[in-house]
């Protein structure tokens, strides 16, 4: 019985550290999603307010908030390449 116990010793050491790692994998993914997330909220809500304030002073409605909204998704799109890229670069 003790040849069994010390033969399965190393294997659940195993499964622990895995279960470690996993554990902080899962947080890592969640940290990630939440900055993609900040990547793309941050620059909607900024340049669609600034566009929809442009457009109460300037008369223009709905143009310069609609111009807004496309600045925020080629800077989230820019953010987001960057970021990629640079996970890529370092594993």
């Amino acid at each position: 019985m003790d040849t069994q116990n010390k033969q399965a010793l190393p294997q659940q050491r195993i499964k622990e550290d895995g279960n470690k790692n996993a554990g902080g994998n899962y947080w890592s993914a969640f940290g990630l999603a939440l900055e993609l997330g900040w990547h793309i909220a941050i620059p909607l809500v900024i340049l669609a307010v600034i566009g929809r304030l442009a457009d109460k002073t300037l008369n223009t409605s709905p143009w310069l908030f609609l111009l807004g909204i496309l600045a925020s998704i080629a800077v989230s799109v820019y953010l987001i390449y960057r970021k990629v890229k640079n996970i890529l670069n370092n594993p």
